[in-house]
């Protein structure tokens, strides 16, 4: 299941919503009907073919219930993806759960600053886990390599993800 309904929302409030601003529509289309994948958002209202799973036992939450410790951090771009997706749709944190969000830089295009905050998560993502937790998982591909030797020595529990297959190598 897709947990990334920002433009699938986007999509559907345009065609949905005769109230829609996010960008000028010289035609609204007449349709017999809409009917979303999923639930994307609760004041969307239309049909949903597949209402929102429950999930229960995520990774976090196994986690959790075992005890562990677990953190999460990334810059404010991909913040959700570590915490909202990762958890299946939940917004609150586990038990043992931290949570670190480092400010993306404010550029109109990431390309003006490819390496976004790197150095900033890499900072705070050391300081962080000498004393917080034995699972990490981070979004941002090149601190991958940087992170994961001070992980391992530490013998802690390295996850990571990635979006658009931006990761390409990791150091063990």
């Amino acid at each position: 299941m897709n947990f990334r309904p920002d433009r699938a929302r986007q999509l559907t409030r345009a065609f949905v919503d005769n109230d829609f601003s996010g960008f000028d529509r010289t035609v609204q289309p007449s349709l017999a009907d809409f009917v979303m994948t999923t639930e994307y958002a609760a004041d969307i209202h239309t049909s949903c073919a597949f209402p929102p799973e429950n999930l229960s036992n995520s990774f976090g939450e196994y986690l959790s219930n075992l005890g562990k410790t677990q953190l999460r951090i990334a810059e404010t771009e991909k913040y959700a993806h570590v915490t909202f997706f990762f958890s299946g749709g939940r917004e609150e944190e586990y038990q043992g759960e931290t949570r670190i969000l480092v400010p993306s830089p404010d550029v109109a295009t990431y390309d003006l600053q490819p390496e976004m905050s790197a150095p900033e998560v890499t900072d705070k993502l050391v300081e962080a886990f000498a004393t917080v937790c034995r699972l990490l998982l981070e979004n941002v591909g090149r601190l991958v390599e940087h992170s994961t030797v001070a992980i391992l020595i530490k013998e802690g529990v390295f996850a990571f993800s990635k979006s658009h297959h931006s990761t390409s190598r990791i150091a063990y």
